[in-house]
Formats: structure tokens, C-alpha cells, sequence
């Protein structure tokens, strides 16, 4: 899990993700895709409903740093309410991408697959060791239609 760190950092940006196994598809997909995060902090939220809590932090101890994240569809109200408490305009889940924060319309991992395709999915779940957390075992075509990634399912 990451936490923010007492004072400013080097970090360009921030982004706020539900859990840790989020932390490392997002972290995992970033290589696979050749994205540079090297200025880029990953924060484990510990469940979105620490947002606020999060935001918070880092509005006083990280000013600076540019702040981001991902929410699933069904808990982008956590978001905004979070947001209007610090200062933001969002008003709706759709208000969200505007304020950095992409909301992904099923879950992430859906998102993971749509972005790298079964296989490139399949390969990052197994590198991060998160096909063994899977409450049922992950074939190729359970992967493809997404029947096993719930939002529960990688954490």
C-alpha cells in the first residue's frame, strides 16, 4: 500500500485507486502499455469510501501534485461527494473525467481487459499473482466475458 508522505514530493501526479489489487493492475497494465510512470504515485484507498480521507491529506501536504483516479460506476458517488468537500465542481459521475477521475462503467478489471485484450489480461493478472485471489478459477473465455472479474473478485 502506498502512503502519502509527510511533505511535498517529486510526484507530477497522484492517482487514487479503490485497493491494492487495483494499485497493481493499473501499476502492471502502465508496463505492459510502455506508459512512463517513474513520477507517478500510486495510493491503495484501503475501499473508496477513504477518498475524502485521502483527498484531504492531500490537499494539505501535496498541493501540487496533479490528482487522479478510477471508480467503478456504482461508487462514483463517493467521489464526488468527496471532491465538492474539497473544493471541486463536480456535481455527477459524468462531471468526473473532467476533474481526472475516470469512471470505469462496469469495474476496472473490465476496463483492464477492454484496454489490453484477454490475453495481455490474463498475463498481467498471473505476473501480479492475482489469479490465485480469484473466488473461481479464471479460464481464457471466463476472462473474455468478464463473468469473473466482479468487484470483489481481485482483492
Amino acid at each position: 500500500m502506498s502512503h502519502p508522505p509527510a511533505g511535498p514530493t517529486a510526484y507530477g501526479a497522484v492517482v487514487l485507486l479503490e485497493g491494492a489489487s487495483d494499485v497493481a493492475a493499473v501499476r502492471a497494465a502502465a508496463r505492459v502499455m510502455g506508459v512512463d510512470d517513474a513520477h507517478v504515485r500510486y495510493v491503495d484507498l484501503r475501499g473508496i469510501t477513504n477518498i475524502r480521507a485521502h483527498l484531504d491529506r492531500l490537499t494539505r501536504e501535496d498541493p501540487d501534485s496533479e490528482v487522479l483516479g478510477m471508480c467503478d460506476a456504482q461508487e462514483a458517488h463517493f467521489v464526488v461527494r468527496a471532491l465538492i468537500a474539497n473544493g471541486g465542481w463536480a456535481r455527477a459521475a459524468d462531471d468526473l473525467p473532467a476533474s481526472g477521475f475516470f469512471v470505469c462503467q462496469a469495474d476496472l478489471e473490465e476496463e483492464l481487459i477492454r484496454a489490453l485484450g484477454v490475453d495481455r489480461a490474463v498475463g498481467v493478472l498471473r505476473e501480479e499473482g492475482l489469479l490465485d485471489k480469484q473466488p473461481v478459477p479464471l479460464t481464457r473465455t471466463s476472462v473474455s466475458r468478464g463473468s469473473c472479474l466482479g468487484v470483489r473478485g481481485w482483492g
